[in-house]
């Protein structure tokens, strides 16, 4: 089933951990069926700036794709893959 395309957009918001995938994963099935583009948010509220690698893992997979990443660390934009 395909829909004809449309003028939304899909965003998902994910906090690290194995739920962020899932939810990155039918957002893109949603964006796909919608001829949408695909916008993916996250929101790091640390107050530690401390390398943490479980979450550089989490985004470094999730950052493939289409869809157009944005990261907010303590208030600040950050460019993908910083």
């Amino acid at each position: 089933m395909t829909l004809r395309p449309s003028s939304e957009s899909i965003m998902v918001c994910v906090h690290y951990g194995p739920h962020g995938q899932r939810l990155i994963q039918r957002g893109s099935q949603l964006s796909k069926l919608l001829s949408a583009p695909l916008c993916v948010l996250t929101v790091d509220s640390s107050k530690d700036n401390e390398y943490n690698q479980e979450k550089e893992q989490y985004l470094s997979g999730w950052e493939t794709g289409e869809a157009q990443y944005l990261r907010i660390v303590q208030g600040v934009w950050v460019k993908p893959g910083k």
